[in-house]
């Protein structure tokens, strides 16, 4: 009878070590594998997000530019996409340079 109980207590003592060790397993699997892969994957999508909205501001941009440019050519009572004078031409093209920095600013990685 005493040799069955130091049995079941040796049993209880063991499983007691293996649950420990499983769950230390478990969280450094989480903590090394797991958890790395999800913020990996977090990020990957936040960059796919940013180069979408990139694309689209820079869109805009020159969509803004465009307009810009043939109401320039109207005020001038030009045809449309006219050649503008040096220093208007230069001011809109400065404001792509200045637009596409700034959506570049705004959705850098």
């Amino acid at each position: 009878m005493e040799t069955l109980k130091k049995d079941w207590f040796r049993g209880g003592i063991i499983l007691v070590v293996v649950i420990f060790a499983v769950s230390v397993l478990w969280m450094l699997y989480q903590s090394m594998v797991a958890i790395p892969k999800q913020k990996i994957a977090g990020e990957q999508k936040q960059f796919e997000y940013n180069i979408e909205q990139l694309e689209k501001c820079n869109a805009d941009v020159l969509d803004s530019y465009s307009q810009a440019w043939t109401r320039a050519c109207e005020e001038l009572e030009r045809g449309k996409d006219c050649a503008l004078p040096t220093y208007e031409a230069s001011r809109l093209d400065n404001t792509v340079v200045d637009g596409k920095n700034r959506c570049a600013e705004l959705y850098k990685n």
